[in-house]
């Protein structure tokens, strides 16, 4: 069987020669080709890969007018002129091609956002070529983001772009995901996003300037497109869908007896980091790099999670949101002496504080999906502190893969 790494190098080779990749002509430009592959396959991650219209389940009248928003904006991006006819709009005194409504749907992690876009995604390509870009990756780009909207719009032709979890932490931000779009919008690209905050309502909003890219992002998001408020129950936590880890959870010395014993039993290539040690990593490697060696483990093990400010909180965020998203991500498991949704509570705090709490539910969510929290008192383990045992292994390797409710 293949290395994971092997894996990873194939799956990049892959990319390199996708339908999405950057055609050049060294003939035709004086300039070095804008690095698309930067921002990956600008198609759905592999989970979304199978997201559909009618897989979507409803269970609110609010998801209900989600997917009916997303039908028609799939619609609306459909109906655009050809990317000729786009182009010869763009021709002196044509009038420039007109982008259509946008559709912004915001709301609490787990209320299945994320699979709409793809689901728009997946109806209109490849006919009608789209990128699909999380807004992390975008924010890591070195290029100028004219010119990466250029070479969307222009040599690759996209009619849509479908920006997941839109996060504005700093004013520099602001500013280039500002460009990004007015240079889009200019080129008649309609806009998808999602996000867990409302326009206007970022991370950035608490630091001082913005300005006048701040404005031009909230009519963007706010002005030009539909905003629908998308509420329900977590489906990540109800599910478990893919729980191949899990969090260990009880006093400091058991729990993390409890993940040696998981870890010792967990086949290589696997990895062992103490809290302070992944803290002191993020601080001293480059996050890009970081992640590149957690992805070529298939366990990692993470002992002692004690999230003491919103910097901490911030960097487990970024690294649960790249894992997650990776076509070949470790399974993960932890220890702590509190389960997740108390690592970095929001309850009764505001400002940044607040904003960032708000922005770690979801890591939240993403960890219920991907570990089965087990409570651990005098050797003895329940799930999710129901009472009922964890599941057993004939072998003594790790737990087998349950689905559970939180609690």
């Amino acid at each position: 069987m293949a290395t994971l790494v092997g894996r990873r190098k194939a799956g990049r080779k892959e990319r390199a020669c996708s339908p999405f990749s950057l055609p050049t002509n060294p003939h035709t430009l004086s300039y070095a080709p804008v690095p698309l592959d930067a921002l990956g396959s600008l198609a759905p991650p592999p989970r979304f890969a199978e997201a559909r219209f009618e897989a979507y389940q409803a269970e609110s009248d609010q998801q209900r007018e989600a997917l009916r928003a997303t039908r028609a904006f799939t619609e609306r991006v459909a109906a655009l002129p050809s990317w000729t006819e786009r182009l010869r709009a763009r021709l002196p005194g044509a009038g420039g091609p007109q982008a259509p409504r946008g559709l912004y749907l915001v709301g609490p992690a787990g209320t299945g956002k994320t699979h709409l876009m793809a689901a728009a995604f997946h109806r209109l390509a490849p006919e009608r070529p789209c990128a699909f870009l999380h807004s992390g990756t975008f924010f890591r780009t070195a290029a100028a983001p004219q010119r990466l909207a250029e070479a969307l719009a222009g040599e690759q032709g996209i009619c849509a772009l479908m920006l997941d979890e839109v996060e504005l932490d700093d004013a520099a931000n602001e500013a280039r995901l500002a460009h990004f779009l007015k240079t889009l919008t200019a080129r008649g690209v309609a806009l998808m996003a999602t996000s867990n905050a409302r326009p206007g309502e970022f991370l950035s909003r608490h630091v001082s300037g913005g300005g006048a890219h701040r404005r031009f992002l909230t009519d963007a998001l706010a002005g030009h497109s539909e905003t629908i408020l998308v509420r329900g129950a977590d489906r990540r936590r109800e599910d478990g869908q893919s729980q191949h880890g899990a969090i260990f959870v009880g006093p400091p010395a058991e729990a993390e007896r409890a993940l040696r014993d998981a870890h010792e039993a967990a086949s290589a290539p696997k990895r062992w980091l103490s809290f302070a040690e992944l803290r002191r990593a993020s601080t001293e490697t480059a996050h890009e790099r970081l992640v590149e060696e957690l992805l070529e483990a298939e366990h990692l093990a993470v002992a002692g999670v004690q999230i003491e400010g919103t910097d901490d909180a911030l960097r487990l965020l970024r690294l649960v949101d790249d894992l997650y998203t990776a076509e070949e991500a470790p399974a993960l498991s932890f220890s702590a002496g509190t389960p997740p949704e108390d690592w970095f509570a929001a309850e009764g705090t505001g400002g940044l504080r607040g904003g960032v709490a708000a922005k770690f539910d979801r890591t939240v969510s993403r960890l219920h999906e991907l570990c089965a929290v087990r409570f651990v008192s005098g050797g003895r383990q329940t799930v999710d502190g129901n009472g009922d045992p964890g599941p057993k292994t004939t072998d003594g390797g790790p737990p087998e893969r349950e689905r559970f409710s939180a609690s």
